[in-house]
């Protein structure tokens, strides 16, 4: 059930309703050490029973910049349980393009190790979202487009 109050004090498990482009609501849960679970589901009008959102697809896996909730834009409207798989550390990778290398970053302990580019394939690069980077790629994602956010990451991986 979703509680429609305002919370400043953020708490694992809130779901965060984000407004897209005008055109629709987005959810996200938050996780351990800034992170956000992005659910592959978008509503023309907000969601009453938050709970739908746990037989979800995850979209992706990103940190988030705080002022995301202080500027109002986007609310947490309730929580419901983190999932076991999501409260384990989350590991994404770093590039470096000055010298063409990789590495792994645990987001928990932040350990940084070397990596090869096939270690770092498929997994979230490191990075701290803006809300209107978030809403773009979101944007992007339901318009089967690529993100303008994501072209270095189409660059590395092609």
């Amino acid at each position: 059930m979703a509680n429609n109050t305002y919370r400043k004090r953020k708490r694992l498990g809130d779901i965060i309703e984000i407004p897209v482009h005008g055109e629709y609501f987005c959810y996200a849960q938050l996780l351990p050490h800034g992170e956000y679970l992005f659910f592959d589901y978008k509503s023309d009008i907000p969601l009453e029973d938050l709970f739908i959102l746990k037989d979800c697809k995850t979209l992706f896996r990103v940190t988030v910049y705080d002022s995301v909730l202080r500027n109002g834009r986007w609310k947490i409207v309730g929580s419901i349980p983190v999932k076991e798989e999501f409260l384990v550390p989350h590991i994404k990778y770093i590039y470096d393009k000055f010298e063409n290398s990789f590495a792994l970053y645990n987001t928990e302990t932040g350990e940084i190790t070397k990596c090869s580019k096939g270690e770092a394939r498929g997994r979230e690069r490191s990075a701290v979202w803006d809300d209107f980077h978030v809403e773009d790629r979101l944007y992007d994602h339901y318009r089967n487009q690529p993100c303008k956010w994501l072209k270095e990451e189409y660059e590395i991986w092609k």
